[in-house]
């Protein structure tokens, strides 16, 4: 039986256009499931109560069809202008919080392999005045826990780099935790990056 990490909420950024692997991040196949209903999959094998998925207009009903988990409670939101980039999908989605006060998992839809303990231990180190970064062989990875404290400075501060911005804004309030999970690190962006991670698994 999984821990509920109730004051975590896990917020799943897919709606890029993936123009650069030439197709859909969120249905690319990862061993049988689609990236998105994998990872969705493994949030809620490792606790997560609470799922958000942000999505296009483009994608959003194909998403839906073949990445939603039956067993998972994911709440979908389409950003109306993806083309602004990640930030304007990370302030959709922390716009369906609504007032409830949590810390934010931010996780991106081209890391299908983190493992579910690595989501748990990232959650059980999240905390409303730290940010969690997870490393591994001395390199900071994905994904990012931001706790509560932040939430309005993602939503509205200026952000020049998106969440980074955050990040590099409270170096104080990072807290770096290593874990033995080398997917924290795959950045799936290419034909190429899909073809190496799929193979390395």
């Amino acid at each position: 039986m999984h821990t509920s990490h109730d004051s975590v909420c896990a917020l799943v950024l897919a709606a890029g256009f993936s123009t650069r692997m030439g197709r859909p991040k969120a249905l690319l196949d990862w061993h049988g499931a689609p990236f998105l209903a994998q990872i969705c999959r493994t949030l809620t094998a490792a606790g997560m109560s609470r799922i958000i998925v942000v999505t296009n207009a483009t994608n959003d009903k194909e998403c839906r069809l073949q990445a939603n988990p039956a067993d998972a409670g994911v709440v979908w939101v389409i950003n109306p202008r993806p083309e602004d980039g990640m930030l304007s999908s990370i302030r959709c989605g922390l716009g369906a919080l609504g007032g409830t006060r949590a810390q934010v998992l931010l996780c991106l839809v081209d890391h299908p392999g983190v493992q579910a303990a690595t989501y748990r231990t990232l959650a059980a180190h999240a905390a409303a005045g730290t940010i969690v970064v997870p490393t591994h062989a001395g390199r900071r990875g994905h994904p990012t826990v931001f706790g509560a404290d932040f939430i309005d400075e993602l939503r509205h501060g200026a952000c020049p780099d998106g969440a980074r911005s955050v990040v590099r804004a409270h170096p104080d309030a990072l807290r770096e935790i290593v874990v033995d999970d080398p997917l924290v690190l795959a950045d799936i962006d290419t034909p190429a990056d899909y073809a190496a991670a799929t193979a390395e698994r």
